[in-house]
């Protein structure tokens, strides 16, 4: 297997991106949803190796079709990005975005709950770059008015991130209102591909204050 690249643009190795696949695959099929420990003694093993067998096959085709959907989407966008060099700034930030979520290790690094959503947040780049090609002045204007917004959140956010990996301190709060602010650019930037809850500015600025991280 070789590099998965798209134009040029590199993603990662092929045969590291299959061997992620393939744990991500046995940890769910061996381990619980509500106990992510490794077994502690024999007894523990072999149980979670009989679950192990009887549902890492569809686990694996299961995951496989979601990274090719994800892999599909990410090279549809970097298509689109190849002919939107009249919105630089939409351009920027899209590219920024991607830079932060499709890391050569994503199928390791993100959680499963919220790898299935990794494609629509995808779509959401194509078909913000499509609004912005048919919706002249006035799309660019409500573009930069979005993006506004959502960099004001984002942010905040990160500096938080940013002290806390300093300090070694990990916040299960911070991590839900990062993916807060994913679904947050699909509201913004890509409505009619909805989110599974309602989400607005004011929503996750009220959440944020909530948290206790207001800056």
């Amino acid at each position: 297997m070789g590099a998965i690249c798209h134009n040029g643009k590199k993603l990662g190795d092929a045969a590291d991106l299959a061997q992620q696949m393939l744990w991500c695959a046995l940890e769910q099929a061996c381990l619980p949803e509500q106990e992510k420990n490794w077994p502690r003694n024999a007894e523990d093993f072999v149980e979670a190796a009989r679950r192990g067998r009887e549902r890492l096959g569809l686990l694996i085709q299961e995951l496989s079709r979601l990274v090719r959907g994800i892999l599909d989407e990410w090279s549809a966008v970097r298509k689109k990005l190849l002919t939107a060099k009249a919105w630089p700034t939409a351009v920027s930030d899209i590219e920024a975005h991607l830079a932060r979520l499709m890391t050569p290790t994503f199928v390791r690094d993100i959680a499963r709950d919220q790898l299935q959503h990794v494609p629509r947040y995808l779509k959401a780049h194509t078909v913000r770059l499509d609004r912005l090609k048919s919706g002249g002045a006035p799309a660019l204007a409500r573009d930069q008015s979005a993006l506004a917004e959502w960099t004001a959140l984002w942010q905040s956010y990160e500096r938080r991130a940013r002290d806390l990996a300093r300090a070694g301190v990990q916040d299960e709060r911070l991590n839900q209102f990062r993916w807060q602010l994913e679904e947050l650019r699909v509201s913004l930037f890509a409505q009619e591909l909805k989110t599974p809850l309602p989400v607005s500015v004011k929503r996750l600025e009220k959440a944020w204050q909530q948290l206790g991280h207001a800056s």
